[in-house]
């Protein structure tokens, strides 16, 4: 049997538990690989409520926990010892399909962590990001449950 190999992990997070578990599955990976890890996230500012969405203040308090939480996932990896950590943010559109589109190529990663379901509302879970990931991405993606 070959061992599977990869040269660039990206790891798509998003502050759920699954993708927590999926980011610490990824640094494992890449830690036991010796390849770059990626850390893509987006932000969706389509998620506000309408008061939230109206205070430009308020806005850019929730973009910046948003690049604060990405800065923590680096910081994580950076303290695992991996010697190369990349991060690519987004903003706005359907998370996977960022993800897919822009984030995927820009990252030039071979194979895509992601958790089983991420931070959404329930309704959100009916044709889920995870399962348009799957169906969609033109390289490997390991669903971490």
């Amino acid at each position: 049997m070959n061992k599977m190999t990869f040269d660039r992990i990206l790891v798509a997070v998003d502050g759920s538990k699954e993708a927590q578990k999926a980011f610490h599955y990824a640094i494992n990976l890449a830690q036991d690989k010796g390849c770059p890890l990626c850390i893509a996230s987006v932000f969706e500012a389509s998620q506000l409520n309408v008061y939230e969405a109206l205070d430009p203040k308020e806005v850019q308090g929730k973009r910046q926990a948003f690049l604060d939480q990405v800065a923590g996932y680096r910081a994580q990896a950076e303290a695992a010892g991996l010697p190369e950590v990349q991060c690519l943010v987004a903003e706005g559109g359907d998370p996977a399909k960022v993800i897919i589109k822009d984030l995927l190529q820009a990252s030039q990663a071979d194979l895509l962590i992601i958790g089983s379901h991420g931070d959404a509302q329930l309704s959100d879970y009916f044709g889920s990001h995870a399962t348009y990931l799957v169906k969609h991405a033109p390289i490997p993606v390991l669903v971490y449950r």
